[in-house]
């Protein structure tokens, strides 16, 4: 059995992703591929199959509990995972998520798990300089609020690589198979990107939305959310949650928005060449392989 994970990011193309996925179900079932949806839940079984693991149970009887539970019986030739959850969530913030040790203890747990089947992740890597905006408006709807110059201070801008998180997930011995492609590329590409994950036949002729819409809270709305989080400290939690919902329909996300006034220019040129400097490295790197737009 080959097993996918598409393990998302920081306002990924994830909700495109699983749309595209639910809308082509019917081709998947007939090509015996099974897709797991239920991503909290898949998490938690991922959890505890690995603490069981960890505290010395039999294996091959951790595997066929999980597998089971996952595909619910059936014994699909590919089976898909799309869980956003395992990195970007709210108990693992940018940037502890691609700075975090325990990221790669994890992984290899992961290869622990799946021990004797063909295992393949999947990753979307973005430009640092709208990942880290991306990242701050997550935050900032994750109920942590604090400003940007704050947010930016932790970071480290010029020492920033993707190249190193893929590393991680791909652990030293061994190294997992790994696909990768921009977030830039994503629009361009996503039938070939998605059939690559799938290995569904034909993947030119899968349905789904060709114009990508924006999804989460856009930069300038976070800045504005903080700022009303000041102002109005004593909320009910069920009041805050509705002035989010007002707040993610007034501010939507759009990718021309500008950081500009919180770093130099010269550090927004940096972040662009360390970027496309790094994607060099990637593009060489072991068990990697890269999906970019064809050349006509």
């Amino acid at each position: 059995m080959k097993i996918k994970f598409f393990i998302g990011g920081h306002r990924s193309h994830t909700e495109h992703f699983h749309s595209v996925l639910i809308e082509n179900s019917d081709r998947l079932k007939a090509e015996n591929i099974t897709y797991s949806t239920a991503s909290r839940r898949t998490y938690k079984r991922l959890l505890e199959s690995i603490n069981l693991i960890n505290s010395g149970s039999d294996l091959a009887e951790i595997q066929s509990n999980f597998l089971e539970a996952i595909t619910r019986g059936k014994e699909p030739e590919t089976l898909l995972i799309v869980d956003p959850k395992l990195i970007g969530a709210k108990n693992r913030q940018f940037p502890k998520a691609f700075n975090n040790r325990s990221l790669g203890k994890f992984f290899a747990d992961l290869k622990l798990l799946f021990q004797g089947y063909d295992l393949r992740l999947y990753c979307e890597t973005r430009s640092p300089e709208t990942l880290i905006k991306a990242a701050y408006s997550e935050a900032i709807l994750s109920g942590n609020f604090q400003d940007f110059e704050t947010f930016l201070s932790d970071i480290e801008l010029n020492e920033f690589r993707w190249s190193t998180f893929i590393h991680s997930i791909q652990g030293k011995d061994s190294r997992l198979p790994t696909s990768a492609w921009r977030f830039e590329d994503y629009a361009y590409i996503w039938r070939d990107i998605i059939g690559a994950f799938t290995g569904v036949s034909h993947p030119q002729d899968l349905l789904g939305k060709t114009g990508l819409e924006s999804t989460g809270l856009g930069f300038t709305g976070a800045r504005f959310f903080n700022k009303y989080s000041k102002e109005y400290p004593d909320h009910e939690p069920a009041n805050l949650a509705k002035v989010r919902d007002i707040f993610l329909k007034k501010f939507p996300d759009t990718s021309d928005e500008s950081a500009g006034g919180f770093w130099k220019p010269e550090d927004s040129e940096a972040l662009a060449y360390g970027y496309d400097d790094d994607w060099y490295y990637i593009d060489r790197m072991q068990n990697v392989e890269i999906i970019r737009p064809r050349s006509f």
